[in-house]
C-alpha cells in the first residue's frame, strides 16, 4: 500500500510539473528584444536594397556617359 501511495504522489507531482511548465508564458523582455532585432534587420535590408538600386543607377549613368558611339 505504501508503494501505491508513493507512486500516486509521484505521478501527481509529475503531472503538476508538466501542467505548470506548459502554462508558463514566455518572458516579455525576450520577446521585445526579438521584435527590436527583427525591425532592425528589416530596416537594414531596406537600406541595403536602396543602396544597391542607387549603385545600379549610377553605374548605368556612367555606362551611358562613356559609351562609345559609332
Amino acid at each position: 500500500m505504501k508503494k501505491s501511495v508513493f507512486y500516486s504522489l509521484l505521478g501527481c507531482l509529475l503531472y503538476a510539473m508538466i501542467i505548470i511548465s506548459c502554462n508558463s508564458k514566455p518572458k516579455e523582455p525576450e520577446i521585445a528584444e526579438m521584435k527590436l532585432t527583427q525591425d532592425s534587420l528589416k530596416q537594414t535590408d531596406k537600406k541595403v536594397s536602396d543602396d544597391i538600386e542607387k549603385i545600379q543607377k549610377s553605374m548605368k549613368n556612367l555606362d551611358d556617359k562613356f559609351e562609345i558611339k559609332n
